[in-house]
C-alpha cells in the first residue's frame, strides 16, 4: 500500500493513501480504516481511526417495476427494483397532486441484485387510500453514502 507523508512548515503530518494494495493493485470497494497515533517528546497519544470510503462504481436502480393496475382495497401493489450493488433504500408513495401518502422503506439496508416492497394500500393511519392515481417514488445511497437518481412509477 502506497502511503505518502508530508511535513509542512508548521509541522503538521499529513497521510495519504492511493486505494491499492502492498501489491499495487486497487482495493474493492468498501469501508477502511486508517489507525495511528502520535509522538511528542517520548510520549505517546491514544489511537486514532479514520474512516474512509473506496466506492468506484455508482449506484444504480437498474430496473423498476410497478403493476399498472391497482385498487388499493382488493390487493397489495408489489414493487420490484434491481441495485447493481447493496445500499440503503427509501420507497415512497404520492398522489398525483405529490402529497406524501405513506412512506414504505426509510432508509432500510437492502442487498444487490432483485428486491421488492409491497404497499397495501391503506395510510399511515390504517384507512384505506382512495382509488385514484399513485406515483411510487424509490432513492437508494449505497454504503459509502453517494444516492442514486430518484426514479418514479405512475400507477
Amino acid at each position: 500500500m502506497a502511503v505518502n507523508q508530508s511535513k509542512e512548515a508548521l509541522k503538521t503530518d499529513y497521510i495519504s493513501w492511493d486505494g491499492k494494495d502492498d501489491d499495487g493493485n486497487p482495493v474493492e470497494d468498501g469501508v477502511y480504516f486508517f489507525a495511528g497515533r502520535a509522538r511528542s517528546n517520548g510520549s505517546e497519544s491514544d489511537w486514532q481511526y479514520i474512516e474512509v470510503g473506496v466506492d468506484r462504481v455508482p449506484i444504480k436502480i437498474t430496473s423498476f417495476n410497478v403493476p399498472y393496475a391497482f385498487a388499493p382495497k382488493k390487493s397489495g401493489l408489489k414493487i420490484n427494483y434491481t441495485l447493481n450493488e447493496a445500499g440503503f433504500v427509501t420507497a415512497k408513495v404520492f398522489t398525483r397532486d405529490r402529497f406524501l401518502v405513506r412512506i414504505l422503506l426509510n432508509n432500510v439496508k437492502v442487498q444487490a441484485g432483485n428486491n421488492s416492497v409491497v404497499w397495501d394500500g391503506k395510510e399511515p393511519d390504517g384507512d384505506w387510500a382512495e382509488e385514484g392515481e399513485y406515483h411510487i417514488e424509490l432513492k437508494v445511497i449505497d454504503l459509502t453514502g453517494n444516492s442514486s437518481d430518484v426514479v418514479t412509477s405512475r400507477r
